[in-house]
C-alpha cells in the first residue's frame, strides 16, 4: 500500500536515487542542501510517496519571499515533480501536490508559482486548479559580433547592497523580492553555476545584468538571467559587447532571454534583432489568499525565478 509523508531528515538520499531513475542525470547533495534545507526561510516542504521502503514519488516547493505592490508576502516555487515510472498513471503526484497545498497557509505561504512543463502542465490546470499567466518564448540572438560598446561596463565580482541603490525599479505588481538576501542565497550562494555580473553608472543610475555562460555541442550559450537598465537600445549594445568579450563568442554563439511581450523593453530587444523562439515554458500560480486573476502585465518575471537557469 502506497503511504505519503513528510521529508524528514536522511529521506534526501532516496530522492536523489529517484531524481537520476526519473531524469537520467545527477542531482548533487551540495544542491539539494543548498535548494531544500537551506534556502531563504530554511523550510522544507516535500511530500513523498512510499511503496513500502521504496520512494516512488516527490513533489516539493521551495519557500521565496514576495512582493505585492511593495507588500512582502511570502510565496513558493513549485518544483521537482517527480514519479517513478513504473508508478505513473495512479494519480500520486495530485495527491502530494494538494496534500502539499492544503498545509501551505498555515505555514503563512499565500502563493506557489511555477514553471511546468508540456508533461505536466494538464494536470498542474486540470487537477490541482491552477490558473495560466502566460507562454514564455525565448527570445534569442546569434552572430552579435556587431554589437558596439557605447557605454563603459564594469564587471562586478559580488554583487553588495550598494549595486542595488539607484537602480531601475520594477512597478509590476507581482515580483519576487530581489534584495540583496535574495541575490545572495540565489546567485552567489548556487553550488553548481556561476554567474557574472555587469554594471553602467550613467547619470547616478546603475545599469546591471547578470548572466551565465554553457555549452552545447561545443556552442556557446549565454543565458541573461536578470537585467535591470534603462530603455536605451546602446545600454543593451554595449552590455551585449561586453558579454562579446568576456566569452569570446563566434557567430554561432546564443544570447537568450525571457522577454515577455508586455515588457516596457520588449521593442529595444526586437530592435536589435533578438526574435521569440522556443522553448516554449509555462507560467502558472496557485492562490491561498487574495492573490487572484494575475494577468502578464502585472507580473515580473525572469529566468532567476525558475530553477532551471
Amino acid at each position: 500500500m502506497i503511504r505519503i509523508e513528510d521529508y524528514k531528515q536522511g529521506d534526501e538520499i532516496e530522492i536523489l536515487n529517484l531524481f537520476k531513475k526519473v531524469f537520467k542525470k545527477d542531482l548533487s547533495i551540495e544542491y539539494w542542501n543548498w535548494r531544500f534545507r537551506d534556502n531563504l526561510t530554511n523550510q522544507t516542504l516535500i511530500k513523498l510517496a512510499w511503496d513500502e521502503d521504496k520512494l516512488v514519488s516527490h513533489y516539493a516547493v521551495c519557500p521565496i519571499p514576495m512582493l505585492t505592490n511593495g507588500n512582502n508576502f511570502n510565496g513558493a516555487l513549485s518544483m521537482t515533480t517527480m514519479t517513478d515510472p513504473n508508478y505513473n498513471g495512479i494519480g500520486l503526484f495530485p495527491q502530494l501536490a494538494n496534500q502539499l497545498f492544503s498545509e501551505l497557509p498555515n505555514k503563512k505561504i499565500e502563493l506557489v508559482y511555477g514553471f511546468p512543463n508540456r508533461n505536466s502542465h494538464y494536470a498542474f490546470i486540470k487537477k490541482l486548479n491552477w490558473e495560466n499567466i502566460c507562454s514564455i518564448f525565448q527570445f534569442s540572438i546569434s552572430n552579435t559580433g556587431s554589437f558596439k560598446g557605447i557605454y563603459d561596463v564594469h564587471s562586478i565580482e559580488n554583487i553588495s547592497e550598494a549595486h542595488l541603490e539607484n537602480t531601475i525599479k520594477n512597478s509590476k505588481e507581482l515580483s519576487i523580492n530581489r534584495n540583496i538576501d535574495f541575490y545572495n542565497w540565489r546567485y552567489k550562494n548556487n553550488p553548481i553555476n556561476t554567474y557574472h555580473y555587469a554594471e553602467i553608472e550613467r547619470n547616478n543610475i546603475k545599469n546591471f545584468i547578470l548572466f551565465k555562460m554553457f555549452e552545447i555541442n561545443n556552442k556557446k550559450h549565454i543565458d541573461i538571467i536578470e537585467l535591470q537598465i534603462e530603455d536605451d537600445t546602446d545600454l543593451l549594445s554595449s552590455f551585449i559587447c561586453h558579454i562579446n568579450h568576456t566569452f569570446k563568442l563566434n557567430e554561432m554563439s546564443m544570447i537568450n532571454i525571457w522577454m515577455s511581450i508586455f515588457n516596457p523593453q520588449f521593442l529595444m530587444f526586437e530592435k536589435l534583432g533578438f526574435i521569440a523562439q522556443e522553448p516554449i515554458t509555462y507560467l502558472g500560480y496557485k492562490s491561498f489568499n487574495s492573490i487572484n486573476n494575475i494577468t502578464e502585465k502585472q507580473i515580473h518575471f525572469t529566468m532567476g525565478d525558475s530553477d532551471v537557469y
